[in-house]
């Protein structure tokens, strides 16, 4: 389920995270979005293809434990060289970028506390959350963080003294948990994953309604915006049998399950499926043991850490860091 603890387990990690290469000042070109329309992305043939970091857990050498460390690879395959990114005071979890790019969100290994670390000068500020912290995700205007503890939504303001308040109540999901949440580009609305449904609510508490609902009666949806904020995307089952990642138009939610059109299909019952749209048209899906790619527009998923992973591996959550981050 959403940043669940019962899926501690397989989210693993972690951070001394990374120093940006410089501004985008001239390293802009027009890419092609899978609707047709265009937008500004960083120039791959300057700065490389963008990083996917992800959470990998791996037996240590010669020993019976397990390595907790951040992975991250270059989409494209072109930098064959797999990074880990340790942290020198332990674990991390739950990675992801804020909306502009210029920092990584994590909580800490006692997953008491989230922290924003910007890749420019590798600075890190403790963010104002209470308690136990799970995956957070910060409003397009900067101003609202919103995160899970593995059953509660929490929102609070970015610079200001949280305020004990639930956005979600467990006790009001079928589930008895919510996560993973985004925010739609009004900086107001988030949508969270919630039991076998993708829902939205907006900031203050009001306006909950479901908009896309799984028929499998067991999935836990984590649903993932495109980069434009304009199409969402989910692993769901329409008919309580196959699974497919889906993407819906924003603006025609709620919708019905099979409205979405089909990415890629996937194992039904399957996996643990943690999703992020990146900058140059791949969504990239965490399947508990591996992390793939596939073209939002559709076609074949190919798995990007088929030659880190073992046996006894584990990589998901993964989250997109633009090429020009200069990964150690």
């Amino acid at each position: 389920m959403a940043p669940s603890l019962r899926h501690a387990a397989s989210l693993f990690a972690v951070a001394g995270i990374v120093a940006a290469c410089g501004s985008r000042t001239g390293l802009d070109v027009v890419a092609a979005r899978t609707d047709g329309s265009t937008a500004d992305v960083a120039d791959a043939r300057v700065c490389g293809a963008p990083w996917v970091l992800f959470n990998y857990v791996a037996p240590r050498p010669g020993s019976t434990t397990n390595a907790l460390q951040i992975y991250a690879l270059r989409a494209d395959g072109t930098d064959g060289h797999v990074v880990a990114l340790p942290r020198p005071d332990g674990q991390a979890f739950y990675p992801s970028t804020t909306p502009d790019g210029a920092s990584l969100l994590y909580t800490d290994g006692d997953v008491g506390h989230l922290y924003a670390y910007r890749f420019a000068d590798r600075t890190e500020r403790t963010l104002p959350t209470m308690g136990r912290t799970g995956f957070g995700s910060l409003s397009p205007d900067g101003r609202t963080l919103v995160y899970g503890n593995g059953n509660y939504l929490f929102p609070v303001g970015i610079d200001g003294v949280p305020a004990l308040r639930l956005l979600v109540d467990a006790a009001s999901t079928p589930t008895g948990g919510a996560g993973y949440p985004t925010f739609l580009s009004d900086s107001q609305t988030v949508v969270f994953g919630e039991g076998g449904a993708v829902q939205s609510i907006r900031i203050d508490g009001t306006a909950r309604r479901s908009l896309v609902t799984d028929r499998s009666g067991g999935t836990f949806l984590n649903p993932a915006l495109s980069p434009d904020r304009r199409e969402l995307a989910a692993v769901v089952s329409c008919d309580g049998t196959t699974s497919a990642l889906r993407v819906w138009s924003v603006a025609s939610l709620p919708a019905a399950c099979d409205a979405g059109r089909v990415v890629t299909t996937v194992p039904a019952n399957g996996p643990y499926y943690v999703l992020a749209w990146g900058p140059t048209g791949l969504i990239a899906y965490g399947a508990g043991h591996d992390v793939l790619l596939v073209p939002a527009a559709g076609g074949t998923a190919t798995n990007l850490t088929a030659t880190l992973t073992g046996p006894l591996s584990s990589a998901t959550s993964p989250t997109w860091v633009e090429g020009c981050v200069a990964v150690p």
